[in-house]
């Protein structure tokens, strides 16, 4: 219900949602009441119809009319089978994406019907069936690799009957679960779009449904890869497809937030369809072609920074506790402090010395890694470090985190690090990689 305020200054008991004229001095706004669970609230939030949120100090308000709501002219959508069109399954986990305002409580909830998805955009019709599941719901934040395994699983038994698969997720560490799927599926034979949305549906700027236009095109495109498709622009002009371990978040709010870093986008996707390859190197749809899936994931692996007056005693703490593999995002082309007081290299080599696994990737962003130009670096290839080249560190983790949930044979894990599993790293730097 919605506060005593609001009621006393309508004159009447508001049903929920109810839309208004909220008069004030010389000014009038038009809109939906939002409610509020605060009966001390100083503020009336009015949802206006551009989907943009205002708040108006109640002091402010001489009077609020009723009006009558008008029937919403959005008609209900049937998920009916059409045998003559693909099949995409939705996987859904969570986030903005997934998600709608419920006026009766102000906050969102989850989809949890195809039709729903459908009525974002009905002309997703005529272009494929939706199918759904929800494994789980939680916020991106919070996943754990129990979540990935999961996660994995749903994907791989939707595969196998439908033409491809969207998985809809949280912008805070989609790019994580995209490097994930890309290790567990090699050699993929279908689509695999993830999604989000850095905009709630509610807001004029949302971007939610763009994307998950785009990505549905994406899936009915003859790449069969991992990609993160979302806004590539802030306007609404059209998409990315990033492959899964070249995506990154590089802002928190912007609606073209995700990039790919030290190579191209695989595509542009356009709303209407329209897809222009950008790259040539990515795997096509051949469903002759077998998949081989895993989604182990080990949990005793760090993702550590290195960072000045940074204490070294960090790595003997996590190998006490367990840790069996590090990515060390150094600085420059991968450097940590030797020299310093104190160094890191006794309580490297120490845990070398017991068989735990280094990875060296840059806090850089873009460029490569080197153990060879720098005589710091040199001092890493001696203890074992392996070099991560222009991996992200988040794809290394993440990779260090597969491997040593397939092997712990040391030279296995070497060979598997080293071996170019999901196009994780490049043999070149090319110029126009690079703030394109």
């Amino acid at each position: 219900m919605y506060a005593k305020k609001i009621n006393t200054l309508a004159g009447k008991t508001l049903s929920i949602p109810q839309d208004v004229r909220v008069l004030c001095a010389g000014k009038e706004y038009e809109g939906t009441i939002m409610p509020s669970p605060d009966e001390q609230a100083k503020t009336l939030v009015l949802k206006l119809a551009n989907g943009y949120n205002i708040g108006i100090d109640f002091s402010r308000i001489k009077k609020i009319v009723p009006q009558k709501r008008s029937k919403t002219t959005s008609q209900k959508i049937k998920a009916s089978f059409n045998k003559k069109l693909p099949t995409i399954s939705i996987v859904a986990t969570g986030g903005t994406i997934a998600s709608k305002v419920d006026y009766q409580t102000g906050a969102v909830r989850a989809l949890s019907k195809p039709e729903e998805f459908l009525s974002i955009n009905p002309k997703l019709l005529q272009l494929c069936n939706l199918k759904l599941v929800t494994p789980f719901t939680k916020l991106s934040e919070d996943m754990d690799f129990d979540d990935y395994k999961t996660l994995c699983d749903a994907v791989n038994k939707e595969l196998k009957t439908s033409d491809a698969v969207i998985v809809t997720h949280g912008t805070d560490t989609l790019h994580y679960t995209a490097s994930a799927l890309s290790f567990a599926f090699q050699g993929l034979n279908k689509p695999i779009a993830v999604v989000g949305a850095q905009r709630s549906s509610d807001r004029g700027s949302a971007d939610g449904v763009m994307n998950l236009t785009c990505a549905v095109h994406y899936c009915l495109s003859d790449v069969a890869e991992v990609a993160v498709v979302m806004h590539a622009t802030t306007n609404d002009d059209y998409c990315f497809a990033i492959r899964g371990t070249h995506a990154r978040k590089l802002h928190t709010e912007r609606r073209d937030a995700f990039r790919s870093v030290n190579e191209l986008p695989l595509a542009k996707i356009w709303p209407n369809g329209n897809m222009e390859l950008l790259s040539e190197v990515y795997k096509k749809r051949d469903k002759k072609r077998a998949v081989t899936f895993s989604n182990k994931f080990s949990k005793d692996v760090a993702l550590i920074k290195v960072h000045p007056n940074s204490n070294p005693k960090m790595i003997d703490f996590l190998v006490k506790d367990g840790v069996k593999g590090f990515v060390i995002e150094g600085t420059g082309f991968g450097h940590v402090p030797i020299n310093a007081t104190p160094s890191w290299e006794p309580h490297l080599r120490a845990a070398a010395k017991k068989g735990v696994f280094f990875v060296q990737t840059s806090q850089c962003v873009y460029g490569r890694t080197s153990l060879l130009v720098y005589s710091n670096g040199r001092v890493l290839r001696d203890i074992g470090f392996m070099n991560g080249y222009d991996m992200l560190s988040e794809t290394a983790f993440i990779k260090l985190a597969w491997v040593l949930g397939q092997t712990k044979d040391a030279k296995k894990v070497r060979e598997l690090m080293q071996t170019n599993m999901a196009r994780e790293f490049g043999t070149r730097s090319l110029v126009d990689t690079f703030l394109y």
